[in-house]
């Protein structure tokens, strides 16, 4: 078997003389240099600094975790603090706040591998199930300046507060009507619905309404006269809460009230045989219906006989 060789010269005693090396030995050592170099690479890419954000379900009292260690498990130990970042763009918080900035002491020693925080009340974040967070380290060497690439967490608090002070309620003589109720602020209430159940003076019996700070708003035109029942649903986005429910009656003078709810109580009838409703509820409804229609026919037939 023939061995192709490369020609080397080389002083040997003060004496050039040319001498032969296989080439296929000259191959193989460049062949581990090579993988030796490439390995360091390798290992060079596994030891980059890195953030990852462990927990991404937030509720109070919550610990959150971080993991400071690198990709080949190394911990980051010249870490001195880490500042997180949170936004989310279906709430108030859609510009970017801070969350904490984590230092590395005795409670939270990064040498660990790891960083926590208490997610608590203080911290005034609406609930939301499209959150990001971010964050930054400062270090030394390759522990400064590693990102915590975006990442998506839901807040979910407790359930909203029951809505109260339910508004109007009673009999109302005009037809254009704002309805209210007095809700949780952002942190637990972040939208709220109107819900007639029954008779709705709209289209739909469910209407958005407007929440700003610890209130929840609609207002509703040219509502024509009836008996209408009706809840606020207070929603964090997550969990929603919707009682108790109130009455109002529109009697708009000239208007013939006492023909609406005539027409209501047909209508609940036929509702109640349709749907084979016997219970008490829809009993304590149409009794209702009954006793405020006639009510109000004899405060209108007293008052004509006292004119007369």
């Amino acid at each position: 078997m023939k061995h192709a060789y490369l020609n080397i010269k080389k002083a040997v005693n003060g004496e050039v003389k040319l001498m032969k090396r296989p080439i296929a030995a000259k191959l193989l050592g460049l062949l581990a240099i090579s993988m030796v170099m490439l390995l360091s690479l390798v290992m060079a890419v596994n030891a980059a600094a890195q953030l990852t954000l462990n927990t991404v379900t937030w509720q109070d009292g919550t610990v959150v975790n971080i993991s400071t260690k690198s990709a080949n498990d190394g911990s980051l130990v010249n870490i001195t603090f880490i500042d997180i970042t949170f936004s989310a763009v279906n709430t108030a918080n859609t510009t970017t706040t801070r969350v904490i900035n984590i230092t590395n002491t005795t409670a939270t020693n990064f040498d660990f591998g790891y960083a926590n925080f208490t997610f608590s009340n203080d911290l005034q974040y609406e609930d939301t199930s499209r959150g990001s967070v971010t964050g930054l380290t400062t270090g030394i060497g390759a522990s400064d300046a590693v990102a915590l690439a975006a990442t998506a967490v839901t807040i979910d608090r407790t359930a909203p507060n029951v809505p109260t002070s339910l508004s109007p309620t009673g009999i109302q003589t005009v037809k254009d009507l704002t309805f209210s109720a007095t809700v949780g602020n952002g942190t637990t209430t972040t939208l709220c619905n109107l819900v007639f159940i029954g008779r709705s003076p709209a289209s739909s019996s469910t209407i958005a309404m407007t929440h700003s700070g610890s209130t929840c708003s609609k207002s509703l035109t040219n509502i024509q006269n009836a008996q209408y029942e009706y809840r606020i649903d207070a929603s964090d986005g997550t969990n929603i809460t919707g009682e108790p429910t109130a009455t109002v009656l529109v009697d708009v003078p000239g208007g013939s009230i006492i023909k609406s709810l005539a027409i209501q109580q047909q209508n609940q009838l036929i509702q109640n045989q349709q749907a084979g409703a016997t219970g008490t509820s829809g009993n304590r409804t149409l009794g209702l219906l009954v006793v405020v229609g006639i009510i109000i026919w004899f405060a209108k037939n007293m008052k004509g006989k006292r004119k007369k």
